[in-house]
């Protein structure tokens, strides 16, 4: 029939899909549409899963009057175009951009129209990437996408979830040679044989800092040192939380409105830890 070729899947997009099947409704085989080369003015339905070639030519009254009415996944070759989604994809759950050419705009785009979807698959692509998350590092070939990270030495803000024992090393190893990274949000995998013993917390930076604290992921911390260099600015978030905390130490030149809000919610803390600010650091 028009339209139809065999494909390869990548394993974790195959994995992902099987797991999936009873939540989304999915049911293997997948029924799958194929563009490559000229324009297919008979297709008229994409199935559930769509592959955009490498060799279509991008037209885009073709893709406009296709049906995404079950489309759960998509993938793109080689070449993006931002007409490449569309709010008509009202089910989909899976977008694979791998080696393409986006940029941080159409990512942003594609998280604006696509509110639901729950796998967006970016190796290789977007070195200028400034903003990514939630990744998901807890499932197979998760430790493979912890090292692509140390390739987006641009990123700012970056949030990643399934945090466990077997993979927090290659976590740090990834992040920490960022000097661009600004926001961190981790989200630790319920795991009984992964505690975050960290009694010390000493973080340092040269640019706009926001420190989060999430529920009890860092009970054991005691001693929060901050080291702000270089003007940066700073922001706390949630810095009740972690239950053991006895000592806050910050470094660096602020405003007096910034050093009298960190004193105001380290105060709110249950067990008032002793805030010390210091003058500016040296480089």
């Amino acid at each position: 029939m028009p339209g139809e070729a065999s494909c390869q899947i990548n394993s974790f997009f195959l994995e992902y899909v099987i797991s999936q099947e009873t939540e989304e409704n999915i049911f293997l085989p997948l029924e799958i549409s194929v563009l490559k080369g000229e324009a297919d003015q008979n297709l008229r339905h994409a199935r559930q899963h769509l592959v955009i070639g490498s060799t279509w030519r991008r037209d885009e009254f073709v893709f406009a009057h296709l049906d995404f009415s079950r489309l759960r996944s998509l993938t793109v070759a080689r070449e993006w175009r931002s007409f490449l989604i569309s709010d008509r994809m009202k089910v989909l759950r899976i977008l694979d951009l791998e080696d393409t050419n986006v940029t941080n705009e159409d990512i942003e785009q594609v998280v604006k129209i696509l509110p639901r979807l729950k796998f967006l698959g970016l190796r290789r692509c977007i070195k200028a990437l400034h903003t990514l998350g939630v990744v998901n590092v807890g499932i197979r070939g998760g430790i493979d996408r912890l090292r692509e990270l140390k390739n987006l030495n641009q990123l700012n803000k970056l949030a990643v979830s399934g945090i466990k024992r077997k993979n927090f090393k290659e976590l740090v190893s990834a992040i920490e040679g960022n000097s661009s990274l600004e926001s961190l949000t981790l989200q630790l995998h319920k795991d009984n044989n992964f505690e975050c013993e960290v009694k010390v917390l000493e973080i340092a930076s040269r640019s706009n800092l926001h420190i989060k604290f999430f529920g009890t992921e860092m009970a054991a911390l005691e001693m929060l040192k901050v080291h702000c260099l270089n003007g940066s600015s700073l922001q706390f978030y949630g810095i009740e939380h972690p239950r053991s905390l006895k000592h806050v130490l910050l470094r660096g030149s602020f405003d007096d409105a910034v050093k009298e809000e960190l004193k105001r919610k380290v105060a709110q803390h249950r067990k008032k830890p002793l805030c010390k600010v210091d003058g500016p650091c040296q480089p």
